[in-house]
């Protein structure tokens, strides 16, 4: 059985991939922010708070879990708050998934990484996007999320990593 980390679980994209890692029939085991929104009752997700910000906490974490896949939603994800609140978006987007990718690296585990990325890496456009056309973020949010990007993809090793670049979305449990 495949055994799937959601880390962001308790937030609004984590929170339906949970869903319907469920009701695919994979383990899941859902990691949230400490002090955040309190995880919604889910049948067979196993809840816990981690603090991505604390490499010995993560590294202690995925050795518990041993996941084969990671699916990494957690992130700042407001772009308008990005312009105020410059420091954290960093922190949250690009220092946390630092410490997540070299805690997976260390465990050689062959673990697959997929990152929630962002649309907003490229240039604005009137043309429909490609994976690649220009890159040139125009906020602090957008900078983070390539950033982002490129630490889980710089020397990967052992890791598998696949980036997604979501464009906006929203539906039921967004705040």
């Amino acid at each position: 059985m495949i055994t799937a980390l959601v880390t962001g679980a308790a937030g609004f994209a984590g929170g339906h991939l949970v869903d319907l890692l469920v009701a695919e029939g994979q383990r899941v085991i859902a990691w949230h922010r400490p002090g955040g929104h309190p995880p919604r009752p889910v049948d067979g997700v196993t809840w816990d708070a981690v603090d991505l910000s604390d490499r010995a906490v993560v590294t202690a974490a995925l050795e518990r879990a041993r996941p084969n896949v990671v699916y990494h939603c957690a992130g700042a994800p407001h772009v308008g708050h990005s312009w105020q609140k410059t420091l954290s978006t960093f922190e949250t987007n690009v220092r946390c998934t630092h410490h997540l990718v070299e805690s997976l690296r260390a465990s050689h585990s062959g673990t697959r990484l997929v990152v929630t990325g962002s649309a907003m890496v490229y240039a604005a456009s009137s043309k429909p996007l490609r994976e690649d056309s220009p890159l040139r973020p125009s906020s602090p949010y957008a900078v983070s999320k390539l950033a982002q990007e490129m630490v889980a993809v710089a020397d990967s090793g052992s890791l598998q990593v696949s980036v997604a670049r979501a464009f906006n979305h929203f539906g039921p449990r967004q705040s």
